[in-house]
């Protein structure tokens, strides 16, 4: 393991004492996958959906919702729900 992956998985939230390693997203390798496929025939809006790409995607969401756990539990709202944005093609303006 990486020396800076290492260090992510003891992050401690200083509220509730939960460890990142601990936390839990709720999804499946197969929802972050479905989140990949694009119903598209032109194959260069396809996106890859690799292994290291599928999970390198649930990390990016983990963290973003960890970053949301640790903001709940700062400002007092602990049970709050986390939101996961999903940017999706049609809300990126070219």
């Amino acid at each position: 393991m990486k020396r800076g992956r290492q260090r992510d998985l003891f992050d401690r939230c200083e509220v509730c004492g939960m460890l990142y390693a601990d936390f839990k997203t709720g999804l499946t390798y197969q929802d972050i996958y479905d989140l990949r496929w694009r119903e598209d025939t032109d194959s260069s809006t396809w996106l890859y959906k690799r292994r290291h790409t599928i999970l390198g995607s649930w990390r990016e969401i983990k963290q973003a919702l960890w970053a949301q756990h640790l903001n709940n539990c700062a400002t007092g709202e602990p049970d709050a729900p986390l939101e996961l944005e999903i940017v999706t093609d049609e809300d990126i303006e070219y």
